[in-house]
């Protein structure tokens, strides 16, 4: 698969510019569910600043969710609660190699996952990159 046994990767994109008081609660809220790395600060090629909470790579999207998931509320509420409106994204992008692949097709959202995703205020962004010949 795309030269990669992990064709999904997951995310919390939050693409607004937090302040330091904001940035560091969401820093400790993040440490006390043990992803205390997942963070990180991007500035983008228009100028702006988008933060990220990287929840990794998997074969499957499942493990991923179960990730979300762990953030548990606190961390979705803190997210929801410290962004402007309309600023945060559930990202999830997958690589597709053979789109004869029945296992490279469809892709089902927990419900859990789901209900973070309300909780923190996001929206759902699904990518998908096909590779052919």
């Amino acid at each position: 698969m795309v030269g990669t046994e992990h064709p999904f990767r997951l995310s919390v994109r939050i693409a607004a510019d937090l302040g330091e008081a904001e940035a560091g609660e969401l820093r400790t809220a993040l440490a006390d569910r043990g992803f205390e790395d997942a963070l990180t600060r991007r500035e983008t090629r228009r100028g702006g600043v988008h933060w990220r909470i990287d929840l990794g790579r998997a074969g499957r999207p499942d493990p991923l969710f179960d990730r979300l998931v762990d953030l548990g509320e606190p961390v979705a509420r803190t997210v929801g609660r410290i962004t402007p409106e309309g600023t945060v994204y559930v990202s999830l992008c997958q690589e597709i190699d053979d789109v004869d692949d029945p296992g490279q097709k469809g892709i089902w959202f927990a419900p859990e996952a789901v209900r973070w995703a309300a909780l923190a205020g996001a929206s759902i962004d699904i990518d998908q990159y096909i590779y052919t010949d």
